[in-house]
């Protein structure tokens, strides 16, 4: 959620690397027995461990999948100063991978009839309210999922201080007095404040904490057993320490953003490499992991569908990709991080097929 120039220099790395991953899967139709043209899994391993040397990554967590199943899993390095080692099942802040769970959510609660993505905020939150009274009622929940709200960036306008105790509902109470930088409707602007509102609706509309939303109708479907909604509940079950870098040397800091939780529907969820390999799973396989199903067909092909006045996605990146509604059927590229988790994840997918997830500290 945050940018620096040590965290582009990791970007950068890792999106190669990325790329590296996911070029083997493109002419393959079905990973099975070793074979020519097979991903060559060792090598692949000791790219990462040699980048990791090479760019001073204390730890790393990689998964790849290929249609419904998982084909690698494996942890690198550390996740903590006490050498504790890097597992698959290692927790990582996920940063605004987040989005598209909260994405997810309101898909489920639309095919339950309670949520129309057209329809204003407002018949939702009646209380809404930007600065702008006439846009305020205007402004969708579609627009919300795809960043062209008109809300800006930045947060202007929003008091900071108290954010720490501060409600979900209470700040999006608070953004009253935020002023819009652009028409309703009119671009894209990336806006955390937008995937906040969105939890707010999810939690109001469905009579349940977000958290506890996600918890029930995302993770424990998914088997996903080392994710969290609970920053203490995930250090508890060992999530990674982040870092900070400084000419070159990684310093294990706390990002201040970790201790704001109205932030959790932008970008707070914890999870792991093999957590995340289960939801890619299901939004490669519309909706379905093993013999569970989150949403239908119909509505990933709706979350995945690319809003046309879209100029940049959520990594930031010139490209169309995940940001909670958006993913192209043929490449696609997600992206999250913190100040303390230089990147959390690159997505790489070729014709909804193959994925690479890649965690870093």
């Amino acid at each position: 959620m945050k940018t620096s120039l040590s965290r582009t220099v990791v970007s950068s790395v890792l999106a190669c690397l990325l790329l590296l991953l996911a070029l083997p899967f493109m002419a393959l139709p079905v990973l099975a027995a070793p074979q020519a043209g097979v991903p060559d899994i060792a090598s692949i391993d000791a790219y990462i461990s040699a980048q990791m040397q090479a760019n001073h990554i204390p730890g790393m967590a990689l998964g790849l999948v290929h249609n419904d199943q998982i084909v690698h899993l494996r942890g690198f390095g550390t996740a903590d100063q006490s050498g504790r080692v890097v597992t698959p099942q290692t927790p990582f802040l996920i940063g605004s991978l987040t989005k598209s769970f909260t994405a997810m959510a309101i898909m489920q609660l639309v095919e339950a009839g309670k949520i129309d993505l057209d329809a204003p905020v407002q018949r939702y939150l009646p209380w809404f309210r930007v600065a702008d009274a006439t846009a305020s009622a205007h402004i969708t929940v579609r627009q919300l999922l795809n960043h062209t709200s008109g809300l800006p960036t930045a947060l202007n306008g929003i008091q900071n201080s108290g954010l720490a105790t501060m409600t979900l509902e209470q700040f999006v109470r608070g953004m009253s007095k935020v002023a819009l930088d652009r028409p309703v409707g009119s671009s894209f602007e990336y806006a955390n404040t937008g995937y906040m509102v969105l939890g707010l609706i999810v939690q109001t509309v469905s009579g349940e904490e977000y958290g506890t939303f996600i918890q029930q109708h995302i993770l424990a479907p998914l088997h996903m057993q080392h994710s969290y909604v609970s920053l203490q509940e995930a250090r508890q079950n060992g999530m990674a320490q982040g870092y900070e870098w400084f000419y070159g040397v990684a310093f294990p800091t706390d990002d201040p953003d970790l201790h704001i939780p109205s932030l959790l529907p932008a970008g707070l969820l914890i999870s792991s490499a093999e957590d995340m390999s289960h939801y890619l799973i299901a939004q490669m396989n519309n909706g379905r992991y093993g013999s569970t199903s989150v949403l239908s067909p119909k509505g990933v092909a709706t979350m995945h569908q690319p809003p046309q006045k879209r100029s940049r996605h959520m990594g930031q990146t010139p490209r169309t990709a995940w940001a909670g509604s958006t993913v192209p059927s043929m490449v696609c590229q997600l992206s999250g991080t913190m100040q303390s988790h230089p990147l959390l994840m690159r997505l790489w997918s070729s014709s909804h097929k193959s994925t690479g997830v890649l965690f870093c500290s």
